[in-house]
């Protein structure tokens, strides 16, 4: 029988074993002896060992030549019983052997029966030591078994599970075998663990490092069933084997929690915030329903004129008592008349439609101060969540604030019909500023144009009299397409015309115009304007369309239509108008952020009278066409121009630029006929001092007579309008002729591919084995003649292929190196 295990008292308990009667004595005397830390028992029978395993037996020290039983196999079936007891052996001289092999069988330690008389205080401090370890390592067992909390060891380095308590398997729902042909990355969480940036293995691996580690996750019960879970890691030692400790706990419930009450922060912000009585009660009975899930709900406020409590609102109106007299009897009244929460086991106040009444169920009444009262009912009590008494009181309270403040404004505002109108209004627009500031929320974590849409039309959609809010885009059809809307109104855009170039709609003129349309009636001039019978229709009587601008550009309209005649007052409009901006400016920064994560860039293309531009002065003057093929800035403002010729002789052209200012020198750089090239140093920038200010890349820049033609790529979409601005001042000619979009050619990998591929095989071939031989370094290892017979070529041959080579490798290094950094005049 296994020994249970147990917080072990400071006394060592020895049992010894020989057949020699004076071996016995004089060992129990003189163990005994030593500090009085150890008791003794002694047997001579080995076989009676195994009847007293289950006893509190510490350690064995045993003879090994003894006519039953010798030591060694006393060993084994005292290991197969309690493989973790001490076992020492005491041996004859010369016997190593027998105790090499003891040791392979899981013998603690071993003396030689000749000078156990003098080693007596070794021996003893040798069992204290092997029994404090034992102590130690089974009180941890213990409390690892028997911890509420999960605990588990890893492999340190793979996370494979070795061993875990029952609390642990509890938590995660598994059976101990199951778990143990897991790994850390194998328990199910949501999103999985090879979908995470960082894995329950990082944290595991950084405790290595750190000392502790803790994350939380959300995981899975095979189930189906979700739970969050707490987990820490620590490197420990178990017997001189490096573990990592992981405890798991069950924090399902505080998260909820904290998740109940930050739904219930959103819901009590939005009651304080509402200018009505009405939008109290929903927002009250909408956190009662979806967050506290309960069955039904109502809100009564007291009537002084009547002295009763009567509903104002409910989850299901039919189902509930509509007045409640202010009787003392009634738990409802109580509530309201000492002020304090009552709860009841019955569900009259909400009447039959409550169901049968099965004694199950619960209603809670809530005091809202001096307003009313909140009453919720439970069908199965069981159903209510510990704090939602508190949740509920936080509901009621909040409610209680808000309705004080409404009678306080109405007080004040009593008998003043003008400062009335103006508090309306005012209020009207803190509502606007609150969508405003909301808005503002939702663009911050908008990700995509629709995001940003949507964001807008559903706020803009919950002003006051507005019924329907939309955006529209042009199309390549020449029609505004409405990418989003919020109101309840949506057919008002199926029974209008949107085409661009025919329809007078404010959002069509808006768009094309550029300008902010506003029209304050629409019964006006409704014969001439088609559109404004559908509005009316639809009770629409006040419009207001704004563009939307990106980089100085409409790229859409927002449109907003109200119930009310002149409803966009000159401040409610400039709210609209602000949030049409930050619309705007988050679409640029979307862009923007979108184009510096995908590598894609902006081109603006422009054309330029030749007379304003120096390389259109050199191509008139030289009657010839240039192409800009490389700029290599210098200090200061001066750089060197490579430029391919067409229609003229290369000396005409430099001869015609050495007559010019801005040029410094005119060279001839490369003559190959149709294909020359000439270098001009210039004394002044290529496009102007100030645009070189800015990162941009020219990736054209051609001259003809009568024109030159500028192409620049942007990958800062917020410089691109000071990047226009510049050209447009420097160049009273030029014109803007297009933008687009275009992505960048990949990544260096990508780019060291393609010139591979551009080589032949031959070439590769050359250029390979060239470098494989030392023809690259200084000095060079070997010589053209060297590698052509080596390749069965002529060295010319390898000059030719070496060069073409060299060719592809600078056309693709410097194929992006036309930069603004050196300009014109």
């Amino acid at each position: 029988m296994a020994k249970e295990s147990y917080i072990k008292k400071d006394s060592i308990d020895v049992l010894h074993v020989d057949d020699n009667n004076q071996m016995r004595t004089l060992f129990q005397d003189s163990l005994e002896q030593v500090d009085g830390a150890f008791t003794v028992t002694s047997v001579g029978d080995p076989v009676a060992v195994l009847d007293r395993l289950d006893t509190d037996i510490e350690c064995i020290v045993s003879d090994y030549e003894m006519p039953t039983m010798n030591g060694l196999e006393l060993l084994r079936a005292v290991s197969a019983d309690r493989p973790d007891l001490p076992f020492i052996l005491l041996t004859g001289k010369g016997s190593e052997e027998v105790a090499s092999e003891a040791i392979s069988a899981g013998l603690t330690d071993y003396f030689r029966k000749s000078d156990i008389a003098q080693q007596f205080p070794v021996l003893a401090q040798r069992i204290e030591n092997v029994v404090e370890g034992e102590r130690a390592e089974m009180s941890y067992r213990e409390l690892f078994k028997l911890a509420a909390e999960g605990f588990a060891l890893n492999h340190p380095e793979t996370g494979a599970f070795i061993d875990a308590n029952p609390a642990f398997l509890e938590i995660f729902g598994v059976e101990r075998a199951e778990l143990l042909s897991m790994g850390l990355n194998d328990l199910w969480s949501i999103p999985r663990q090879d979908h995470q940036e960082t894995t329950l293995s990082d944290h595991f691996q950084r405790a290595a490092t750190d000392g502790m580690t803790s994350t939380e996750e959300c995981c899975q019960r095979a189930s189906g069933e979700r739970f969050w879970v707490e987990f820490k890691f620590k490197p420990i030692e178990v017997k001189g084997r490096s573990l990592v400790l992981t405890q798991a706990r069950d924090i399902t419930d505080r998260r909820r929690y904290e998740q109940t009450l930050s739904a219930l922060h959103t819901a009590v912000t939005d009651i304080v915030a509402a200018d009505q009585s009405r939008q109290v009660t929903g927002s009250v009975l909408s956190t009662v329903d979806n967050l506290l899930a309960a069955d039904r709900g109502a809100v009564f406020r007291h009537v002084s004129s009547k002295n009763w409590l009567e509903v104002v609102d409910a989850m299901s109106l039919p189902s509930v008592a509509s007045e409640v007299p202010l009787d003392p009897d009634h738990p409802l009244a109580r509530a309201f008349i000492d002020g304090r929460p009552i709860e009841v086991d019955d569900v009259s106040t909400f009447g039959s439609a409550a169901g049968d009444d099965t004694g199950h169920g619960l209603t809670l009444f809530m005091p809202i101060g001096s307003a009313g009262v909140l009453a919720i009912g439970y069908d199965d009590r069981r159903s209510v969540a510990p704090h939602d008494s508190e949740f509920v009181e936080i509901l009621a309270n909040a409610a209680a604030a808000a309705f004080e403040r409404f009678e306080r404004e109405q007080e004040i505002n009593s008998g003043q019909q003008e400062i009335s109108r103006q508090s309306e209004e005012l209020h009207r627009l803190e509502r606007v500023n609150a969508t405003l500031r909301g808005l503002n929320e939702s663009l911050l974590r908008a990700e995509t144009r629709d995001e940003i849409f949507e964001a807008v039309c559903d706020q803009v959609s919950d002003i006051e009299g507005v019924k329907l809010a939309w955006i529209g885009v042009p199309t390549e059809e020449s029609v505004l397409d409405r990418r989003a809307w919020a109101g309840n109104i949506p057919q008002y855009l199926d029974n209008i015309t949107l085409e661009l170039d025919s329809s007078e709609e404010p959002a069509i003129v808006a768009f094309q115009t550029g300008r902010s349309v506003r029209v304050a009636n629409t019964a006006i001039d409704i014969r001439q304007q088609p559109w404004k019978q559908t509005a009316l229709s639809y009770g629409v009587e006040s419009v207001v369309a704004i563009p939307i601008e990106v980089d100085g550009v409409t790229s859409g309209v927002l449109s907003v239509l109200s119930a009310d005649q002149n409803a966009f007052s000159g401040r409610f409009e400039r709210m609209l108008s602000a949030i049409a901006s930050s619309v705007g400016e988050t679409l640029q920064s979307v862009e923007q952020r979108h184009a510096l994560q995908s590598g894609a860039t902006t081109e603006l293309a422009f054309e330029i009278d030749g007379v304003d531009h120096l390389f259109g002065r050199l191509a008139a003057d030289a009657d010839c066409e240039l192409d800009v093929t490389g700029v290599i800035p210098e200090p200061g403002a001066t750089c060197r121009v490579f430029a391919a010729v067409e229609e003229a002789s290369l000396k005409s052209v430099t001869e015609v630029a050495a007559t010019m200012s801005a040029v410094r020198s005119a060279t001839i750089a490369t003559d190959n006929g149709p294909d020359g090239v000439v270098e001009l140093h210039l004394e002044t920038p290529l496009l102007g001092a100030q645009l070189r200010e800015y990162p941009v890349r020219i990736s054209e820049l051609s001259a003809s007579p009568n024109s030159v033609q500028v192409g620049l790529e942007i990958a800062q979409t917020d410089i691109l309008r000071d990047v226009a601005s510049d050209i447009l001042d420097r160049y009273p000619s030029a014109q803007l002729v297009s933008k687009g979009t275009q992505n960048a050619d990949g990544s260096d990998y990508e780019r060291l591919v393609a010139f591979r591929e551009s080589l032949t095989t031959r070439q590769r071939e050359v250029v390979h084995t060239a470098y494989l031989n030392g023809y690259f370094q200084s000095p060079r290892h070997c010589t053209g003649k060297e590698l052509g017979e080596k390749l069965g070529i002529s060295s010319q041959a390898v000059y030719q292929h070496l060069r073409a080579a060299e060719r592809q490798l600078f056309d693709e290094a410097f194929r992006q190196t036309r930069t603004v950094s050196a300009n014109d005049e």
